[in-house]
């Protein structure tokens, strides 16, 4: 049986292995693996970083198609894969539509 071809929704995981530490009883972890994984229903597919570059991936914001770069597997601070366009934040998004409207910006 074929797995259904799709457009993966990637979020970055740490799968390093932890240890618990018996003073402060608390996990700790003792070393850090990222690979990204694939959050629909039924997908099992993992990619490290290295190997997913390039590939197109489905926004988790907006759900469409965009190309992933090094510039955002490189990003410590993005969970959740995103495309540029919804990398915007509100601001900038209505200070455009603002000179949309007004004429100055296509």
């Amino acid at each position: 049986m074929s797995a259904k071809k799709h457009l993966h929704i990637y979020r970055r995981v740490d799968i390093g292995k932890k240890e618990f530490n018996k003073q402060t009883r608390r996990w700790e972890r003792l070393n850090s693996h990222i690979v990204y994984k694939c959050v629909l229903d039924g997908c099992s597919h993992y990619q490290i970083p290295e190997l997913l570059v390039g590939r197109t991936a489905q926004c988790s914001r907006c759900g469409g198609e965009f190309v992933v770069t090094q510039r955002m597997v490189g990003s410590d601070k993005r969970v959740n894969l995103y495309c540029d366009d919804c990398k915007k934040d509100k601001k900038t998004k209505a200070t455009e539509e603002f000179l949309s409207e007004l004429g100055l910006v296509e």
